[in-house]
Formats: structure tokens, C-alpha cells, sequence
């Protein structure tokens, strides 16, 4: 069980009200806009660029309407650096344990299918590996964890602690898979959404218990590095 001493809200009503409105958009308005803005504008913009411009957009605002909220929970960090350090651990035995038996469910009901969001963007990387490893490494998660752990998880875990486990993971499950559904018309896929749940219970889990947004960061972080190894942007020994 957390200690409910260490942990503390940091982001301000301010902060959460910007997110509260930017998190939908980031889910769903911004990637229509973008697709809708190059089809007006006519000119020939590949996946990468409208990939690069949106995660741009999201780091932005992060930067420029969460900084203090990063701040202080960089302060919370520093401020218990082994605790963090523990948190990150046993949050990673946690994601391998959730996604094992993930995986085996996929396995026995979807065969062999890939889900179709990791092979876009396999399929990404292998096109542009330089500005995709700043996407998906650098960019996503920073952007993914204040919006989905430090605002969605963090706003209902000051009422329920459950719902805030429960909502976040589904929200973050949609996020990945919902424009997929609407490309393919097939609602089969959203099995695929649960391969997104363990990473966002233990994603959680490690804000929860260590008190920072930066320990889910860079869990996010390594997690992405290592896909991004094995999807061909470098070698899995690294640079």
C-alpha cells in the first residue's frame, strides 16, 4: 500500500483544468486536424512529418502550462531518490507479470495477429528511425505520463483510487487503438487494447508509490527504448 504521506498532487487547478482540456484534444482532435490541415494544404506530408508535428504540439504544451507540475515533482524526486528507485523496480516486475498473462490470453484468442498500432509503427521506424526515436523515446512519454498519470490518474485518485487504476488504463487503451478501429471497421481490435493496460497499471503504480511524475517518465522511457531497439531503430546493446 502507498504511503498517503509521501504522496502528494502536485499539479495546480490551473494546470489541471488546461490539461482536462487538452487531453481529449490530444487523443482525438489534434490527429483529425492534422490529417484534415495536409489534405486542405495539398502538399505531400508523410506519416513521420504529421507524427513529428503532433508530438511537437503535445511537448509544447507540457512545457509551456505543466511546468510546475514537473518542477515540483522533479523536487519530489530528488527528495526520495531511493524510494523512486525501488518504485521503478518493482513496477517493471509488475508490468512483466501483467503482461505475460496479457500476452497469453492474446495468444490463445488472436493467434499470431500483430496489433496493428506496433506495426505502424515498426513500419514508422524503419522509414525514419532518427526522428521516430526522438517521437517515440523522448517526446511520448513525457507528454502520455503528465496527461494520463499526472492529470487523469492523479484527478481521480483524490476521489477513488480504483477508478483512478480503472479509467486511466481504459482511456489510455482507447488512445492507442481507436483510430485503427475506424480504419479497419473491425471491433475486433480492441483485444489489442488490453496489452496497453498492464503498462498503464504499472505506470501508475510507480506514481502513485513513489510520489513523481518522472518515475513513470522514465519507465516510459526505458520501455519505449527497448521497442524501439527491437522494432530495428538501433541495436538492443544500444549507441
Amino acid at each position: 500500500m502507498p504511503d498517503k504521506k509521501l504522496y502528494t498532487d502536485n499539479m495546480t487547478q490551473r494546470e489541471r483544468i488546461a490539461a482536462g482540456i487538452y487531453l481529449p484534444a490530444h487523443m482525438f482532435i489534434l490527429p483529425a486536424l492534422l490529417g484534415t490541415l495536409v489534405q486542405i494544404s495539398g502538399r505531400e506530408i508523410n506519416e513521420i512529418g504529421i507524427n513529428v508535428a503532433y508530438y511537437v504540439i503535445g511537448i509544447l504544451f507540457v512545457l509551456l502550462l505543466m511546468r510546475k507540475f514537473l518542477r515540483a515533482d522533479f523536487d519530489a524526486l530528488l527528495d526520495n531518490k531511493s524510494r523512486s528507485f525501488v518504485s521503478l523496480i518493482l513496477a517493471f516486475a509488475l508490468l512483466y507479470a501483467l503482461s505475460a498473462a496479457v500476452a497469453a490470453i492474446l495468444i490463445f484468442v488472436t493467434g499470431d495477429e500483430m496489433n496493428p498500432n506496433s506495426e505502424a509503427v515498426s513500419g514508422l521506424i524503419h522509414t525514419g528511425s532518427g526522428p521516430m526515436f526522438h517521437v517515440i523515446v523522448l517526446l511520448a512519454p513525457v507528454i502520455e505520463e503528465v496527461l494520463f498519470r499526472g492529470f487523469l490518474f492523479g484527478s481521480l485518485r483524490r476521489k477513488s483510487r480504483l477508478a483512478a487504476y480503472i479509467i486511466s488504463a481504459l482511456a489510455f487503451s482507447i488512445y492507442h487503438i481507436w483510430q485503427y478501429l475506424l480504419i479497419y471497421m473491425d471491433f475486433g481490435l480492441m483485444l489489442f487494447g488490453l496489452q496497453y493496460i498492464p503498462h498503464s497499471i504499472a505506470l501508475g503504480w510507480s506514481y502513485e508509490r513513489s510520489g513523481s511524475i518522472w518515475v513513470p517518465i522514465f519507465m516510459h522511457i526505458l520501455i519505449n527504448g527497448a521497442a524501439f531497439a527491437l522494432s530495428g531503430g538501433f541495436p538492443i546493446s544500444g549507441f
